[in-house]
């Protein structure tokens, strides 16, 4: 499958049933600013900030904004064994802790960040948009220092009634210090 895709299928590995639907489409800091100021979220020092929404006790949005900063090549992970989710409830098969921002991105392992989700839509369907933005950061990059800022993101992922998330959208602003930014929207959908 190439790299630059606008719309991808994702499928299960093991069963080859489709599990969800990518999509990438350039953006514009208008566009970007608007979906932030949806998120209302109040960044620590700037660098991370966490929001969900409920409707009558159950979570129905989670929001997460940050600053893009690349991780170390090798550098050491949390473990997340011990970590509670957002989402509890959603036990998949194959089940995985997925990061709303990527850890590879200056994403926290913290309960405000991460979720259940399937193994398949983990590996299946955010890395490959973790990949496009990666890429995104290099062609601009002058330098390889991995506490640099390299752009800001904002994350929110939609929950069903049983706490899967159903739709997780990405807005994406890359400035890696050239002077060029690019903003981006990814939207990953369960089938």
């Amino acid at each position: 499958m190439s790299s630059d895709w606008k719309r991808r299928t994702v499928k299960d590995k093991a069963t080859g049933k489709a599990v969800a639907q990518l999509t990438h489409s350039v953006s514009t800091k208008g566009k970007y600013e608007a979906f932030k100021k949806l998120a209302q979220i109040k960044r620590k020092q700037g660098a991370f900030g966490a929001r969900q929404e409920f409707t009558k006790k159950k979570m129905v949005k989670a929001f997460v904004s940050g600053r893009i900063r690349r991780r170390k090549a090798g550098a050491k992970r949390d473990p997340l064994s011990k970590i509670d989710v957002l989402n509890p409830s959603f036990k998949p098969a194959k089940i995985h802790k997925s990061h709303l921002m990527a850890d590879i991105f200056g994403g926290p392992s913290s309960q405000e960040n991460l979720v259940n989700e399937a193994h398949s839509i983990n590996l299946g369907a955010h890395k490959p948009v973790e990949n496009r933005i990666d890429k995104f950061i290099d062609l601009n990059r002058t330098d390889d220092n991995p506490l640099k800022r390299r752009g800001s993101m904002v994350v929110m992922d939609e929950f069903d009634d049983n706490g899967a998330v159903q739709k997780r959208t990405y807005g994406v602003h890359i400035d890696a210090g050239t002077g060029v930014e690019s903003f981006h929207s990814f939207t990953v959908t369960r089938k």
